[in-house]
C-alpha cells in the first residue's frame, strides 16, 4: 500500500470504530455502566460557555462564572482555550464537533504510530500494526469514554513527538527543530499531565539518540526545539504560573498523588482483557501486538530496542505507583509529582512502546525466514486445538466473554506467528491475517468500553429544576449538595452554582466552602463539596442528606436557591416544591450580588475572616484583609449592577462605605471608581470590596490575568519563528533537490 493512502485508510477505520456515534451524531460518549462523564461535566460545558460568550458579548471569557462561584478560566488547563483544534468547536454543532474531533484524533494517533514505526525501519505492514495498536488502544478508548478528552487528544500526539524527536536527532535541520517544538506544544496544550510524561520520555530518547550518533552538534538543535516549545505554550503556562500559588492542587501528599495506582493484579489484563473495565487500570494492548513486541525485542538488532523495551518496563513499573518503592522515591525528588495524580496514566507510554516493538516483530517475521521445522507444525496444531477447545468450552460453561475471546485469540495469534516462523505461511498472507486478527481483537474489546447516550437523554438531566431557576430574576447563585444541577445543564441554562466538579480550585475558596457547606472532608477533592466513599449499593449523591449548610455564608455568595436530591430541613430555607426529583428551596439569608456596608473590621487571611464570621452577621458588617476599619452604622444598602460579563462588571453604588461585590476575590481583578484606579480588597474571606467616599459612584471591575499579554505575545512570536524555520527548511530542501538534479 502506498504511504499516501495510509491516512485515508486510518480515517476510514476511525469512522468505523466510532460507528455508533453516527447513528446519533449529537450523542455523548460514556462508559458502559456510568451516568457521569468528564465530557459533560467539564469539556462540553466549557466549550458551550466560550461559544455563548463569544456570540453574546464578542469576548473570550477569561474568568468562568458558572461553577465554584467563579474562578480563573484562562489559566485552567481544562478550559480548552489554548488547544488550536478546539477552534472546530466554535463553527460546528457542539456535540458533533466533539465527536468529529474524537475520530480525527484516533486517525491521527494511528498515523503517528505508523510514521514512528516506519522511521525505525519497520515494514509497511509493521507500521500498519503499530497504527492499529495506537488508534484502537483499549487504554485510550476507556479514558475517552470516561470523558478524559484532553488525555485522548494528547495520546494522539504522543507518537508524533517521539517521531519528531528522532527526526531532530538524526537530521538536526531547522525544519525539524520547528516540527519537534510544535508537536511538543500541541501535546502539552492538549493535556499537561501526559505532556509531562511524554516530555520526559522524549528528552531521554533524544539524549540516547544523540549519544548513539556521537553528534554533539545536535545539542543546539534540541535546546532550540525546547526553547521554541516553551514559547509556543507560553500563553497557557505563564497565566497558569501566575495563579499556581493560589490553588489547592499544589503540594499533594504521596497518597493523593498516587491515587488510582495500578494494582499488580491488573497486569493480568495483559492476557485477558477487562471488558468494560475501569480506565485507569486498563492494561490490555492486544494479543498479537504483545507477542510480536516480545519477538521484536529479541529480533531487533541495535541499541534502540533496549530503549523501547526499557520505556515499556519503566512506564509499567511507574504505573504501579505506591505498589512499588519507585513512585515514592520519584515523588520526593520530582516536585511536579506534587501537582499530578494517577501514575497509572503512564501506561500510555507502555502502549506506545509495545506498538513500536510489535512493528519491529512483524518486520522481523516478514524479512527473516528460515527453512521449516517440524516442531513448528506441532506447536501450531496444539495451539489451534487449545484455542478451539477453550472457546467452545468457555461458551458451554457460559464463562465471561473476555475469557472466551482470550481462549480463542491467544492461540490464533500464536498459530500465525508459528506458521510464519516455520515458513508455512507466505509473508503477504501472514500480514493480512495478522492485521485482521489484531483489528478484530482490539475492536472486540474497544466496543465494550463505550456507549453512546443520545442528547435527548443527557441534556434533560436536571432540566426541570434548571428551567425554573433560569426563569427567576437574576443575578443569583445555586448550591446543590447532591449535584442536582449537572454542569452541562447549568451551562445550557446559564445557572451559576457555588458547587462544582473541577480539579482547578482556589485554595481560599475551598476553605470558605468547607465552612459554608459544613462538609470538612480532609484531603484534596476534585468536587465541592467533596463526596465520600460509599458502600456498594448506596447512592453517593445522598451522602450529605444529614448535613445542614451555613446559610449565612452561602448567602454572602448570593446563593438564593438550594437544590437537592432529598428534602432538607434547615432554619432559613423556604420550600419551593419538587421538580422531577429535585427539591428546591429559597435561602432567606441570601444577600444581593452587590451591596454597601458602613461598618468594617480588619483581619488577616481567610482563616481570620471565618473566625469573625462565626460570631458576626455579614448582613450587618464586613471584615476585610488589607483595608482600614469603618465605624459606621450596621446594615447594608443594595447596589445596582449595570453591566455584567465574565471579564467586566459595572456597579452603581451610594457611598460612603465599602462596596461588597458577591464575586470571588482574585488579585488579578482591577477596579476603578469614577474612572480612577482603586484598590480591590479581600472582603469576608473570599469576596471583592472597594472603598467609596460620599455620594454616588460608578465602580468598574475588570479581570486581566497577570502575564496574559506577555504569554500571548511570546506564543505569537513562537509561531512566527516556527513558520520561518519551516520556510527555511523547505527552501534548503528545494536547493538540495536542485543540486541533485544538476
Amino acid at each position: 500500500m502506498s504511504r499516501r493512502w495510509v491516512p485515508l485508510l486510518l480515517l476510514v477505520l476511525a469512522v468505523a470504530f466510532f460507528c455508533p456515534l453516527w447513528r446519533a451524531p449529537d450523542g455523548f460518549l460514556y462508559r458502559p455502566n456510568s451516568l457521569y462523564s468528564d465530557l459533560t461535566i467539564t469539556h462540553w460545558p466549557n466549550a458551550l460557555f466560550i461559544r455563548d460568550e463569544l456570540a453574546a458579548r464578542g469576548q473570550v471569557p477569561l474568568w468562568r462564572s458558572l461553577i465554584l462561584g467563579g474562578e480563573p478560566f484562562a489559566a485552567n488547563p481544562l478550559s480548552g482555550l489554548w488547544y488550536p483544534p478546539n477552534l472546530l468547536l466554535l463553527v460546528l454543532p457542539l456535540s458533533l464537533a466533539f465527536n468529529l474531533l474524537f475520530v480525527l484524533h484516533a486517525a491521527w494517533a494511528g498515523w503517528g504510530g505508523y510514521c514512528l514505526a516506519r522511521s525505525v525501519d519497520s515494514s509497511r505492514t509493521g507500521g500498519l500494526l503499530a497504527a492499529l495498536a495506537m488508534m484502537s488502544a483499549p487504554k485510550a478508548v476507556a479514558h475517552l469514554a470516561a470523558g478524559h478528552v484532553g488525555l485522548y487528544y494528547a495520546f494522539a500526539w504522543l507518537p508524533w513527538l517521539l517521531w519528531a524527536v528522532r527526526r531532530l536527532a538524526k537530521r538536526g535541520r531547522v525544519g525539524a527543530v520547528a516540527t519537534a517544538a510544535a508537536v511538543a506544544a500541541m501535546l502539552i496544550l492538549a493535556d499537561v499531565r501526559l505532556g509531562f510524561y511524554g516530555g520526559i520520555a522524549a528528552a531521554v530518547y533524544w539524549l540516547m539518540l544523540v549519544w548513539a550518533e556521537r553528534r554533539s552538534d545536535r545539542v543546539a538543535a534540541g535546546a532550540g526545539a525546547a526553547l521554541l516549545a516553551a514559547l509556543l505554550i507560553a500563553a497557557q503556562v505563564v497565566v497558569l504560573a501566575g495563579v499556581a500559588s493560589r490553588l489547592n492542587r499544589g503540594g499533594l501528599s504521596l497518597a493523593e498523588s498516587s491515587i488510582a495506582s495500578l494494582p499488580p493484579r491488573y497486569l493480568l489484563g495483559l492476557l485477558v482483557a477487562d471488558h468494560g473495565g475501569f480506565q485507569e487500570w486498563m492494561t490490555y494492548v492486544g494479543a498479537l501486538p504483545l507477542l510480536l513486541a516480545l519477538l521484536g525485542l529479541g529480533r531487533w538488532r541495535g541499541r534502540e530496542r533496549w530503549w523501547w523495551g526499557g520505556l515499556s518496563l519503566g512506564a509499567a513499573i511507574y504505573a504501579l505507583g505506591t505498589y512499588t518503592p519507585l513512585y515514592g522515591w520519584l515523588y520526593r525528588i520530582l516536585p511536579p509529582l506534587g501537582w499530578l495524580r494517577g501514575p497509572a496514566r503512564a501506561w500510555f507510554l507502555v502502549v506506545l512502546a509495545v506498538a513500536v516493538l510489535a512493528a519491529r516483530g512483524m518486520t522481523a517475521l516478514e524479512r527473516g525466514m528460515r527453512r521449516p521445522a517440524r516442531w513448528v507444525d506441532l506447536v501450531a496444531v496444539a495451539l489451534a486445538g487449545a484455542g478451539l477447545a477453550g472457546a467452545v468450552g468457555g461458551l458451554a460453561l457460559r464463562l465471561p466473554a473476555n475469557i472466551v475471546l482470550a481462549a480463542a485469540i491467544w492461540p490464533a495469534a500464536g498459530v500465525l506467528i508459528a506458521l510464519r516462523a516455520g515458513g508455512r505461511l507466505r509473508a503477504s498472507l501472514f500480514a493480512s491475517l495478522s492485521l485482521a486478527l489484531a483489528l478484530a481483537d482490539l475492536w472486540a474489546v474497544g466496543f465494550t468500553l463505550y456507549r453512546v447516550r443520545p442528547a435527548a437523554e443527557v441534556l434533560t438531566e436536571g432540566r426541570a429544576a434548571a428551567e425554573w431557576l433560569a426563569a427567576q430574576p437574576r443575578p443569583f447563585r445555586v448550591y446543590s449538595p447532591s449535584y442536582s444541577i449537572p454542569q452541562h445543564t447549568g451551562a445550557l441554562y446559564a445557572v451559576e452554582t457555588v458547587d462544582g466538579v473541577d480539579p482547578f480550585q482556589l485554595a481560599d475558596y475551598v476553605a470558605f466552602m468547607r465552612a459554608a457547606t459544613r462538609i470538612d472532608q480532609p484531603g484534596y477533592s476534585v468536587t465541592i463539596p467533596p463526596f465520600p466513599e460509599v458502600a456498594p449499593g448506596e447512592d453517593m449523591l445522598l451522602a450529605h442528606r444529614g448535613v445542614a449548610p451555613d446559610l449565612r455564608l452561602l448567602g454572602l455568595l448570593n446563593v438564593r436557591y438550594l437544590a437537592a436530591a432529598y428534602p432538607m430541613t434547615v432554619e432559613g430555607l423556604a420550600p419551593l416544591g419538587e421538580r422531577d426529583g429535585v427539591y428546591l428551596y429559597q435561602n432567606t439569608r441570601a444577600l444581593p450580588r452587590a451591596f454597601v456596608v458602613e461598618r468594617v473590621t480588619p483581619t488577616e487571611g481567610v482563616g481570620g475572616a471565618l473566625d469573625w464570621l462565626a460570631d458576626n452577621d455579614p448582613a450587618q458588617a464586613a471584615v476585610v484583609d488589607g483595608g482600614p476599619p469603618l465605624g459606621g452604622p450596621e446594615g447594608t444598602r443594595e447596589a445596582d449592577i449595570l453591566e455584567w460579563t465574565p471579564n467586566h462588571v459595572l456597579v452603581e453604588a451610594e457611598g460612603p462605605g465599602l462596596l461588597v461585590l458577591g464575586e470571588v476575590y482574585d488579585p488579578d481583578w482591577r477596579a476603578e471608581v469614577d474612572g480612577e484606579p482603586a484598590a480591590v480588597v479581600r472582603t469576608d474571606g473570599i469576596l471583592r470590596g472597594v472603598y467609596l467616599g460620599m455620594g454616588g459612584h460608578r465602580v468598574t471591575f475588570v479581570y486581566c490575568p497577570a502575564g496574559l499579554g506577555a504569554g500571548v505575545g511570546l506564543t505569537a512570536v513562537g509561531w512566527i519563528i516556527a513558520a520561518a524555520l519551516w520556510l527555511a527548511g523547505w527552501r534548503l530542501g528545494q536547493d538540495g533537490v536542485q543540486r541533485k538534479e544538476r
